[in-house]
C-alpha cells in the first residue's frame, strides 16, 4: 500500500526543500518514491536540476526516485475536456447558453482547476499501487486549504445541478403530457 507524505505551510518555509530531501531519502533506502509538486510555482525540477513533467519523470538513475509536476491544464485536456464538452451541451439542451468557445482552448482559468487536477491526482495514486511513497510538495496553505474544501464545493454545487435537472425533467414530461407528445 502506497504511503502519502504531505508538506505543507505558508510560502517560503521550506516545503519543497523538505520534500525534496525526505524523497531522495525514501528512495536511496530502497523505496519506490514520487515527489510531486502541487505548488503552482514550480521548483522540483530545479531542485533535481531537471525539466519535470506532468507525468512521472525519473530523477535519479541510482535509485527509484520520480517527480511530477501538477499541470492542471494537461490534466483536464487529457481528462476531462471531453466531460465539460458534454455538460455544457446538456446545459444549452435547457436553454442555458454556454459559450463553448470560451472553454475550447483551456489555459487552467476555470475556478477551482488547480485544486480539481491535485484532487485528481490523489485519487489516481490513491488507486494506484505501483509506488511506496508519493512525497507532496503542496501549494502554500491558501492553494492546500482550498484543494481541500473543493470536495465539499463540487458535491453542493452538483447537487444543486442534479435538483435543477431533475425540475426541468419534471416540468418538460408534464408538458409533452399535456400536448400528447411522447417523453423521451
Amino acid at each position: 500500500m502506497t504511503k502519502f507524505i504531505l508538506f505543507g505551510g505558508k510560502g517560503g518555509v521550506g516545503k519543497t526543500t523538505c520534500a525534496s530531501a525526505t524523497a531522495i531519502s525514501l528512495a536511496k533506502d530502497g523505496h519506490k518514491t514520487l515527489v510531486i509538486s502541487t505548488d503552482p510555482a514550480h521548483s522540483i525540477g530545479d531542485v533535481f536540476e531537471k525539466e519535470i513533467n506532468p507525468d512521472p519523470t525519473r530523477v535519479s538513475e541510482e535509485n527509484e526516485l520520480f517527480a511530477l509536476e501538477v499541470d492542471p491544464n494537461h490534466r483536464f485536456t487529457e481528462k476531462y475536456a471531453g466531460t465539460a464538452e458534454a455538460l455544457m451541451n446538456e446545459a444549452g439542451k435547457f436553454g442555458v447558453d454556454v459559450n463553448t468557445d470560451e472553454f475550447s482552448d483551456f489555459d487552467g482559468g476555470i475556478i477551482g482547476s488547480d485544486e480539481a487536477a491535485v484532487i485528481d491526482l490523489f485519487a489516481e495514486y490513491d488507486e494506484n499501487g505501483d509506488w511506496d511513497y508519493i512525497v507532496f510538495d503542496t501549494a502554500p496553505t491558501g492553494h492546500t486549504l482550498r484543494m481541500l474544501k473543493l470536495p465539499e464545493v463540487l458535491d453542493s454545487t452538483f447537487g444543486t445541478v442534479l435538483n435543477v435537472k431533475s425540475q426541468i425533467d419534471g416540468v418538460k414530461d408534464t408538458v409533452t403530457g399535456l400536448f400528447g407528445g411522447k417523453n423521451r
